[in-house]
């Protein structure tokens, strides 16, 4: 399958087959994007969209899967923060840490937990959350002077609404664990929680020895893979491109490519000749004289830093057809049943051509010609075509085996032909 795409994309246009290649990248992105999400929210259902809509609540937010927890990380406000799920048929656990530059030891546990137990008691000034939540810390005097600020009660309230909730500060960090039963409101839910856990975490940091802590980066999880596959997927891509411009003619189109043209009204079924529509005497003759093939040539026109492109066509019943096109517009278009080839004459040969009697150029050329040879063994029979305001006429050359190709600044000027 992948050698028959590579197949399809080489026997198109360099400009084409770029456009196909990339546009088939974006595919592959974008089906790798959306296998990666149905893995990481697999078994999770109608959560999944809450929890990407959690990531409006943190900035640089990154969400991955691990084992059957998903796990969303970034920043709110200027604390890094990890939230992780797990999930069952009717309920989430979540759990919130924050990373704080705090020393603070606090817990507020529910009185039926049996952990932390060891530490000192201490009651708050609310007899409601005292019946229902146990609050201990190793450091009495500063849980005390964290209490006594009415915004951190508050937040602890907020926080510890329901029965199972769970609320840590420690060394660094704050931790809010809680199991929520109905995932409904779920982001709009902990959007909330991590409003409140960032006051105490802006609390907490302004107590003394903060200064000694530094804040807990974010695990760089699925970044490198990811730049990974970005890396190697732009890196195809510019190779196929370098491999698509290696493929493009000499010349650079000014007004329009090869795939333009073709695709015009009247040019489908037309490709562009390749070296063995070319006479193979015109050819042999043209190599000798160190002239390469061309099947579009760019022309330099008599009007200031204008160019147009030549096209050498041939049909699929073996007929031939020479165009040529100027900003977009098709300025000649001529068929014919034989043509040895095509060749670019430069502007400053046109003065020295030995036209024929009856059809030489009224002035002087101001312009690059291009010569079409019909019949590569007729030397009377050829022609060359030149510009003269925005206008194309031609001329014929007494033998156009005598026409020099090459420009005046080579180091060597040769006749076309040897006679």
């Amino acid at each position: 399958m992948v050698s028959a795409f590579l197949r399809f994309v080489e026997s198109l246009s360099p400009a084409t087959s770029t456009s196909v290649v990339l546009l088939a990248l974006l595919m592959l992105v974008t089906v790798i994007y959306l296998i990666r999400q149905a893995l990481i929210f697999r078994g999770y259902g109608q959560m999944a969209s809450q929890l990407r809509g959690l990531k409006a609540a943190l900035r640089s937010s990154h969400i991955r899967r691990e084992n059957n927890k998903v796990i969303v990380s970034g920043f709110h406000g200027e604390w890094p923060a990890i939230l992780r799920f797990s999930k069952d048929e009717t309920t989430c656990d979540v759990n919130l840490r924050l990373s704080v530059p705090s020393n603070l030891s606090l817990s507020v546990l529910p009185r039926t937990a049996t952990r932390g137990s060891e530490k000192v008691l201490m009651p708050t000034d609310d007899p409601a959350l005292n019946r229902r939540f146990a609050v201990r810390t190793d450091d009495p005097r500063q849980a005390r002077l964290f209490l006594s600020h009415e915004e951190s009660l508050a937040e602890i309230k907020k926080l510890c609404s329901t029965s199972q909730a769970m609320l840590t500060l420690s060394s660094g960090a704050i931790n809010f664990s809680e199991r929520i039963p109905n995932v409904d409101n779920l982001a709009r839910r902990l959007a909330n929680r991590l409003d409140s856990v960032t006051v105490l975490a802006r609390l907490a940091a302004r107590m003394t020895g903060s200064y000694r802590f530094k804040l807990e980066p974010l695990p760089r999880w699925g970044v490198f893979t990811s730049l990974k596959v970005s890396s190697c997927l732009i890196a195809l891509a510019i190779g196929w491109l370098c491999f698509a411009l290696d493929r493009a003619p000499n010349s650079v189109p000014s007004g329009g490519g090869v795939s333009d043209i073709l695709t015009l009204s009247g040019f489908q079924g037309w490709h562009l000749a390749d070296d063995g529509a070319f006479d193979d005497r015109f050819a042999y003759r043209l190599i000798r004289s160190n002239v390469p093939l061309a099947a579009h040539i760019e022309l330099r026109t008599d009007q200031p830093h204008e160019s147009a492109d030549a096209f050498f066509l041939v049909s699929k019943d073996g007929s031939r057809r020479v165009a040529i096109r100027i900003k977009g517009t098709i300025l000649y278009d001529s068929r014919f049943v034989h043509l040895a080839g095509i060749v670019r004459v430069p502007q400053e040969r046109m003065g020295d051509v030995d036209w024929a009697a009856s059809a030489a150029p009224s002035e002087p050329v101001e312009s690059d010609g291009l010569m079409l040879v019909p019949d590569a063994g007729d030397i009377s029979r050829a022609s060359i075509l030149f510009f003269t305001e925005g206008h194309i006429h031609s001329g014929m050359p007494g033998d156009y085996r005598d026409v020099k190709l090459q420009s005046k600044v080579s180091v060597r000027a040769t006749h076309l032909f040897d006679k």
